[in-house]
């Protein structure tokens, strides 16, 4: 609808102006993500499975 349209380029428009502080990140210093090294370990050839026939 046209009303959704306008509130929706409100919000764009206002986001644009408006400077805000981030209030959440993933990227903090004590999150659980960054103690593991990239990529993981899952998938290794140390791990893989052995078919027995």
């Amino acid at each position: 609808s046209v009303f959704g349209v306008l509130v929706f380029s409100f919000i764009v428009w206002e986001a644009f102006l408006v400077q805000r502080n981030v209030a959440y990140t993933d990227n903090a210093s004590y999150s659980r993500e960054w103690d593991i090294f990239l990529p993981p370990d899952f998938h290794s050839n140390e791990e893989t499975s052995m078919s027995i026939i």
